[in-house]
């Protein structure tokens, strides 16, 4: 009898690690996706994992939409809560925030929208970093 139960509670362990696991990868795809403008074609996209000495995922990309500069800007703007441009040039904006999510999480975004000829041009940056090692 005592055999089953620590059958048991192995197996509810694994199935609590494999929810925890895919709570975590849904919950970056929840963090990570979000800067895809609607209805926007991505032009690039790349994700980087670093392990050591820190974790660090990091995403960037670039998206074209014909959706009006205005409409483009105030979206990414709320979405993101990245307020009033950081800095403007030409016909480029680029806004930028740094935050903390659970206490030990350090994530930034970069946001630059650009009026082009052919539409807008997005350039999405977002990195996240967890200093696991202590100095």
């Amino acid at each position: 009898m005592r055999s089953f139960a620590r059958r048991r509670a192995v197996l509810i362990g694994i199935l609590a690690l494999s929810a925890l696991i895919s709570l975590g990868g849904l919950g970056l795809w929840a963090a990570y996706m979000p800067a895809d403008y609607p209805g926007a074609s991505r032009s690039a996209s790349d994700t980087r994992i670093r392990y050591l000495p820190s974790l660090v995922l990091r995403r960037t990309s670039s998206y074209r939409t014909g959706d009006p500069f205005p409409d483009v800007y105030n979206w990414y703007s709320r979405r993101f809560s990245l307020g009033p441009e950081s800095h403007a040039q030409g016909s480029c904006i680029l806004m930028g925030r740094s935050f903390t999510t659970l206490w030990v999480i350090k994530e930034q975004i970069t946001v630059t929208v650009c009026a082009t000829p052919n539409g807008q041009m997005m350039f999405v940056d977002r990195s996240s970093v967890w200093n696991y090692t202590r100095r």
